[in-house]
């Protein structure tokens, strides 16, 4: 069975206040997957986790400011019909979420993660995938100060944005890629202060795949840091230093 996209909302905001709770409705059809891209406070990580229907969620990836934390989550085989996504803070905050789910979908594949070193109107990004016919995911947070949201560039196809103040929306290739090295563009009609990209490839059912993560941070005094692993179990990400700073390690699951 082939990928397929199913759905996509626009699951809003909590005005800043407590958990930001939302029902979504999961198509039908067999090896379903859920995404859920958020963007949480400005200066602290307080986005402590999301659920579906009770089930939690894994974090694929979170990036600090920017202009505020955001996070992709997903979800192998979620229930159907329409259920709650629960996202939590652990402090009262923003939290404005998106979410989209497909169906034919076996197993996470690879991933990377990239900012842009300052303002920008769009942005490239590349993942080598390891399967063969896997779909690629981008969620994409920025911010002007017009609240215009991203539109897809080449290769990209756009799901949903946030549409209170155009920080994000979800993207993705709209078929199947080929193992190897594929690129997602994303556009903006005015400068943004930074512009994210999260990237994530799934297989279908018999796939492949694995724990592969590429992650590329671009920062302000043209400093880059590239990671990769490929490896049959878990896997942390090493303590980075840059002068005073200390990038803890964090851990990723499959």
């Amino acid at each position: 069975m082939a990928i397929a996209f199913v759905g996509a909302a626009d699951l809003g905001n909590n005005g800043g206040g407590d958990d930001l709770t939302v029902a979504y409705t999961v198509g039908g059809g067999s090896d379903r997957l859920l995404v859920v891209g958020v963007v949480g406070d400005t200066g602290s990580d307080l986005i402590s986790g999301v659920t579906y229907n009770g089930t939690a969620m894994t974090l694929a990836d979170s990036f600090a400011p920017g202009n505020r934390y955001s996070y992709l989550f997903y979800l192998l085989n979620p229930s159907t019909g329409s259920n709650n996504v629960v996202v939590t803070n652990s402090s009262n905050c923003y939290i404005l979420a998106q979410a989209a789910d497909y169906s034919g979908v076996g197993s996470f594949d690879a991933k990377i993660e990239a900012q842009t070193a300052g303002t920008a109107t769009t942005k490239t990004t590349s993942l080598t995938t390891i399967a063969a016919d896997c779909w690629i995911i981008l969620y994409e947070h920025g911010y002007d100060a017009v609240s215009t949201s991203p539109t897809a560039g080449t290769g990209a196809t756009r799901r949903v944005n946030e549409a209170a103040f155009g920080l994000g929306g979800l993207f993705d290739t709209n078929g199947t890629v080929s193992a190897g090295s594929n690129s997602m563009q994303t556009n903006r009609t005015f400068d943004v202060t930074q512009i994210t990209h999260f990237m994530v490839s799934f297989a279908p059912p018999g796939g492949g795949g694995g724990r592969t993560t590429h992650n590329t941070r671009a920062f302000p005094l043209g400093m880059a840091i590239g990671m990769n692993w490929v490896g049959p179990g878990d896997c942390s990400e090493p303590i980075l230093r840059r002068n005073s700073g200390i990038y803890v390690p964090r851990r990723l699951a499959a």
